[in-house]
């Protein structure tokens, strides 16, 4: 964070880049903890599709790549 806003010739102070940062993780934590998310539901939902994507797009790629094919 410190060197992308010295690029951009900002400057931020380490003791307040600490304290946003602390105070960051706590209202994360603090708000997942509320919500109480089902994690295996959240990684089915996001991998998934992923997944699914790679295993259709494999088969072009090796059709593509792979002279034999």
């Amino acid at each position: 964070v410190i060197k992308s806003l010295r690029g951009k010739g900002k400057s931020i102070e380490i003791n307040k880049l600490n304290r946003i940062t602390a105070l960051f993780m706590l209202v994360t934590t603090w708000i997942v903890a509320t919500l109480n998310p089902s994690i295996l539901g959240m990684i089915e939902t996001l991998g998934g599709p992923i997944i699914a994507m790679i295993l259709f797009l494999m088969p072009m790629y090796a059709i593509q790549k792979v002279p034999a094919m």
